[in-house]
């Protein structure tokens, strides 16, 4: 049997929304009378978006997302998006909702609205096993590889400086490419990444972790009715214990925050 839709009303009478911030905007409403919920999605062949068996859309993010619009009463409607143009993409209405959205950072939240934290993800340095990185210090001034886009960002953060030589890459493929051709002699991913290029190329290997990223949803501003419906729809599952078991499911990890009832 469908669930049936969660209106404000019912929000409000749950708890799960507070009538002080409640802002009639209209953006749940809008999404509500179309019926269906644009949700942007990088499916970059990681536990958070891939293809089974080539062709069915799966992943972290993929689950959640259709977990928001079943309890919203809406079908999702996946667009496929890539680093570079994502926020962008967000930021003009291609999609409503951006799924697979950078990192949580300052930087980041001055352009997009963030949901509740729904994953978490370790982010790794990369670098030829023969290579020895004694500190951060070093990697910063050693030739750089990362993702393009605003993940950039949260790296150059982890480094505490904007690295001496960056090169940004679109994807993981892109990043394993140059450290196998010495155009970068380190990286800086998140783990679900690092999984495919150690996996890739045996000569690289993780040299150590260097902190943990929240991942959200992102809304773009002004959509505070919709970014409140899904906050109230990530605390149902986090309190039904839904977000835990998708997380050691898909990541292999335990969710630390807010993920257990």
């Amino acid at each position: 049997m469908r669930a049936p839709p969660l209106t404000r009303r019912a929000a409000l009478a749950a708890g799960l929304l507070l009538p002080g911030t409640a802002r009639a905007d209209g953006s749940f409403a809008a999404i509500r009378t179309a019926g269906r919920l644009r949700l942007g999605l990088l499916v970059d062949d990681t536990p958070m978006a891939f293809r089974n068996h080539g062709t069915r859309l799966d992943g972290m993010a993929v689950a959640v997302g259709a977990a928001l619009a079943f309890g919203m009463g809406v079908q999702p409607d996946f667009d496929l998006t890539t680093y570079g143009d994502q926020v962008d993409a967000l930021r003009e209405g291609r999609f409503d909702l951006l799924l697979t959205a950078p990192a949580m950072t300052l930087e980041a939240a001055r352009v997009m609205m963030f949901s509740t934290p729904y994953a978490e993800l370790d982010w790794h340095l990369l670098a030829r096993r023969d290579l020895p990185l004694p500190g951060l210090d070093e990697v910063g001034r050693r030739p750089l590889v990362q993702l393009r886009g605003w993940n950039s960002v949260f790296g150059n953060q982890l480094l505490g400086e904007r690295p001496r030589h960056l090169l940004l890459r679109q994807d993981w493929r892109g990043i394993a490419e140059a450290l196998h051709r010495g155009e970068a002699e380190a990286a800086i991913v998140p783990a679900t990444l690092a999984a495919r290029i150690t996996d890739t190329l045996p000569a690289i290997e993780t040299k150590s972790s260097l902190g943990r990223a929240l991942m959200a949803i992102t809304a773009p501003f002004g959509a505070h009715d919709l970014l409140e419906a899904v906050n109230a729809q990530l605390l149902l599952l986090r309190q039904r214990g839904v977000l835990a078991i998708l997380h050691r499911h898909f990541l292999g990890t335990q969710l630390r925050v807010g993920g257990a009832p």
